[in-house]
């Protein structure tokens, strides 16, 4: 979309119908911010990009839409609906049991022939994220994980057993053991330590492409695009538009 110039927010209305729809699924704060801007002049180089940047992370008047939404909406993505989805992508043939217990355990195991299966995947619980890239997000981004230095250890340190058992027979570690963290005690902090990756992620794809968006979280935690497995992109999905913001 090419650029318009206006010096009054009236004259730009009918640019921004679309923005407003798009701003209020990021609630109140939103609307109310962009309410606001009917009483005052517009800098013409804040509507530089129209109704396509506002709808794809550029925020009115310049303003980023992260820090008009929610905090449970950064970079227009809502985590909580991401980790439920991802764990439905993960763990759809496995019983969750009463309690979840169920879906803490390593993988079943990884396709003969992958570095994975050589190594032993490390893949572990509802969202089943590996060591490596625990280890890599805690090590580059430690700020992000305050107070979470104890569980981080603790998953870090049974990756490390999963890896040396690797195909091994050991009840706790081999494919489709519960590992050292199923109890219901480790159920929230490996909520909360999954999503802070997740934010993690979220944030280096935005500096990379600002318009990047939910579908490339997926590619980055699943590792393949939506044609190489669209089972997984379906699952994902069905589960993150069923739920409610």
């Amino acid at each position: 979309m090419r650029s318009h110039e206006f010096t009054q927010l009236d004259e730009a209305l009918p640019f921004f119908a679309g923005a407003a729809a798009a701003a209020a699924k990021y609630g109140p704060k939103a609307l109310k911010a962009l309410k606001s801007f009917t009483k005052k002049k517009v800098d013409p180089a804040s509507i530089g990009q129209g109704v396509a940047a506002t709808a794809t992370g550029v925020g009115l008047a310049g303003m980023a839409v992260d820090k008009l939404s929610s905090e449970k909406t950064p970079n227009g993505i809502d985590y909580d609906k991401a980790y439920n989805a991802f764990n439905a992508a993960e763990m759809s043939s496995v019983d969750a049991g009463k309690d979840g217990s169920g879906h803490y355990i390593r993988t079943h195991g990884a396709k003969k022939g992958t570095q994975a299966y050589k190594t032993g995947s490390s893949a572990y619980g509802p969202t089943q994220l590996n060591k490596t890239t625990a280890q890599d997000f805690t090590t580059r981004y430690p700020k992000a994980f305050k107070g979470q230095e104890d569980y981080a250890k603790k998953y870090i340190h049974q990756g490390s057993h999963f890896n040396k058992h690797k195909r091994g027979t050991d009840s706790k570690y081999k494919y489709g053991g519960k590992g050292d963290l199923s109890g219901t005690e480790y159920h929230a902090p490996y909520k909360k330590f999954n999503q802070t990756i997740m934010r993690q992620m979220g944030n280096e794809l935005k500096s990379k492409n600002p318009q990047s968006g939910i579908k490339d979280l997926v590619q980055r935690w699943r590792g393949k695009s939506a044609s190489e497995d669209p089972r997984y992109y379906d699952e994902f999905f069905n589960r993150y538009n069923q739920q409610q913001p």
